[in-house]
């Protein structure tokens, strides 16, 4: 009886080892999710202030100038933007990849709505 007593004590700390461990893992996946999902908001929310911000700066060339001065100084300004679109690519591909990933881990609707987010 004390060998069948041990065995099931045996048994059930295994058993209960084995819980611990799958719930730490859980843990840590819940922490990378949570942590990649606060990344993805922040860079998200920064990209779209960005874009606004240059949406707004690129509304003063609907007109072009006559003035040959003014079309250079236009011209300037428009190869500063130009530059400063490109240097937020990296950011743009990392929001892409964050949510890309984490549409891994949602439901099929969660994961929609997030795509058309990060589409447009």
């Amino acid at each position: 009886e004390g060998v069948v007593l041990s065995e099931k004590v045996k048994n059930t700390t295994d058993r209960y080892t084995d819980l611990v461990q799958a719930s730490d893992n859980i843990g840590h996946v819940l922490n990378e999710s949570r942590q990649g999902l606060r990344h993805l908001v922040l860079t998200y929310q920064d990209l779209v202030s960005w874009m606004e911000n240059m949406e707004n700066r690129l509304q003063r060339f609907r007109i072009i100038p006559v003035h040959t001065e003014k079309l250079l100084e236009q011209m300037d300004v428009l190869v500063e933007l130009n530059e400063d679109i490109a240097s937020r690519s990296p950011n743009v591909e990392s929001t892409v990849e964050a949510g890309s990933e984490l549409m891994k881990h949602i439901s099929s609707d969660e994961a929609l709505q997030l795509k058309d987010k990060l589409d447009s």
